[in-house]
């Protein structure tokens, strides 16, 4: 896997300055929300760790986009865009209304 990347992109197309500025956004936003939220929970994940689990499957889903050829995604241009105008017009009929706005699909836990 290492090899395909370099191979792709090359690691020398990564600013390591960005790198570390994400990095330190990241940080700063775990701590603060522990230092917000230590102590307050009982019986389930933390939030800082569930905010750790999203920035872990984050940074996967960027490698992954980072690594693979973005020229493959044109396929999918039409499909996705029918798919997300379909979705609009689903949350027209179906979707909550609240504070006067119709906006939000219920999918079960998710919502």
């Amino acid at each position: 896997m290492i090899d395909r990347l370099t191979e792709h992109r090359g690691l020398d197309s990564f600013d390591i300055r960005y790198v570390v500025l994400i990095l330190t956004i990241l940080g700063i936003g775990v701590l603060s929300i522990y230092s917000v939220t230590h102590g307050q929970q009982s019986g389930t994940a933390p939030y800082y760790l569930k905010q750790l689990i999203w920035i872990g499957l984050g940074a996967a889903a960027f490698l992954i986009m980072w690594a693979s050829d973005y020229h493959h995604l044109a396929r999918f241009a039409y499909p996705a865009y029918a798919f997300i105008l379909l979705m609009l017009v689903f949350v027209l009929f179906e979707g909550r209304t609240s504070k006067g706005a119709q906006r939000w699909i219920a999918l079960g836990p998710f919502s």
